[in-house]
């Protein structure tokens, strides 16, 4: 799949929550998990989510799956598409420690 569509993530779950990192890094890692940890690599999911998809640093734009014809389609397709748009004024979000 990284080969066809690259910049994806992995999602690992245990009992210490959730981790993430890129699909790349699993490939290259032979999906050894001790390995990734060891390298750095696996990070909060929402660390993930929250910098690098929401920044458009990973995944593939306008990459849809059709659940039909079972095909990943790029560009294209008769697909019912919702998007949704957010302004926040300055200072709305605020982060709280753990």
């Amino acid at each position: 799949m990284e080969r066809f569509t690259p910049g994806g993530i992995v999602v690992d779950f245990n009992n210490s929550g959730y981790k993430a990192c890129l699909a790349n890094d699993v490939v290259l890692a032979g999906g050894n998990r001790s390995q990734l940890t060891k390298e750095g690599k696996l990070q909060r999911l929402g660390q993930l989510l929250g910098n690098e998809f929401l920044n458009c640093e990973v995944g593939t734009l306008n990459l849809f799956y059709d659940p039909k014809q079972e095909l990943y389609k790029i560009d294209g397709g008769d697909f019912h598409i919702i998007s949704t748009s957010i302004e926040m004024p300055n200072k709305a979000l605020q982060r709280t420690s753990r």
